[in-house]
């Protein structure tokens, strides 16, 4: 039975010469070489289809990884979709190795992989207007295949597009906060987080200039996002994920010296609570670095503090004018 490759061998001539002169010389190499490398995959491929067809297990090891061999050593000159074909043959391939349900089933995706390699292959050669996956005539599953792996690799590239472009905009925050241009960073800052609102990074970022302007509680609520986002995403996180932490509670000792007024106390004992666990957080899971005895100080100062507070809160009430933050925590108030 006639694999994919001869439908398809019989335009490649055709579909990889554009018509009418070609003034860009690097396209028209492109073009020659995916050529090439389509006119020999087609032909080992078609081998694995009938060695596949025979049941001849070795061969079809053999004969894969030829294929495989052959596109590694082209990787320039894949398109995105021929690529991503490579990788789940490359899986499948391993299955041949071993004779269970999971193999059989494996056996019957390597088959469909083989013949939408055959089409992405052409698709990279094909001119404006040709739709190759009706030309080789792909069964209405295949092609339903093709068009969910047309629109995973589109969304692939706009999250890059939108990736390049967030990562722009802290660049230019960056610059800015050199600059001591903050006001101007914090825009910068805010349209990278609207393309890329999952990046604890551009989060974490944000906090430090809002600390930088003197907005703690601004910095605050930033630095909270950093930190669950840190969590939900670690995959994400960049070599300095857990200054989150740190950030956080330096955020909160600040916010807690302003709330030193009588009455005020339930309110800073939940800030200084919170600040304690941050910076116990950031001493968990931070191997080592300058900050880590600034750290166990802070969390120290505030393990006082909170009993403090919890003292206060649970004595009877007396008509008072005196801050619960003496002079020896005076220091809540300031940064590091």
């Amino acid at each position: 039975m006639p694999g994919v490759a001869d439908h398809v061998r019989f335009f490649v001539k055709k579909l990889s010469l554009p018509q009418g002169p070609v003034a860009d010389q690097a396209y028209r190499l492109l073009m020659d070489k995916r050529c090439e490398l389509y006119t020999r995959i087609a032909g080992l491929v078609t081998e694995v289809e009938e060695a596949l067809d025979s049941e001849d297990a070795e061969r079809s090891r053999f004969l894969l990884e030829d294929v495989r061999k052959a596109l590694r050593a082209s990787l320039a000159f894949l398109t995105d979709e021929v690529y991503e074909e490579l990788e789940r043959i490359e899986s499948l391939a391993g299955l041949m190795q071993h004779t269970t349900p999971d193999s059989t089933k494996g056996m019957e995706e390597l088959r469909d992989s083989l013949q939408l390699l055959h089409v992405k292959l052409a698709r990279s050669l094909r001119l404006p207007g040709q739709d190759m996956a009706e030309i080789v005539g792909l069964p209405a599953r295949l092609k339903r295949k093709l068009d969910e792996g047309r629109k995973a690799l589109e969304e692939k590239q706009r999250q890059r597009d939108l990736e390049e472009r967030s990562w722009s905009y802290e660049a230019v925050a960056r610059e800015l906060i050199g600059a001591k241009q903050y006001k101007q960073a914090v825009k910068q800052l805010k349209q990278a987080v609207r393309l890329d609102p999952e990046r604890a990074v551009f989060r974490n970022d944000l906090g430090v200039v809002y600390g930088l302007l003197g907005l703690n509680e601004e910095a605050a609520s930033e630095y909270r996002a950093a930190v669950a986002l840190n969590e939900k995403h670690p995959d994400r996180r960049t070599d300095e994920w857990t200054t989150s932490y740190y950030n956080l509670g330096v955020a909160l000792r600040k916010i807690a010296g302003e709330h030193s007024a009588p009455g005020q106390e339930a309110k800073a004992l939940a800030l200084v609570q919170e600040a304690k666990n941050a910076f116990e957080e950031y001493l968990k899971v931070t191997p080592g670095g300058p900050k880590l005895g600034l750290a166990r100080s802070f969390a120290k100062q505030l393990g006082e503090d909170v009993l403090i507070l919890d003292t206060r809160l649970k004595t009877p009430p007396e008509p008072s004018t005196e801050s619960w933050n003496d002079g020896s925590h005076a220091s809540l108030a300031g940064g590091e």
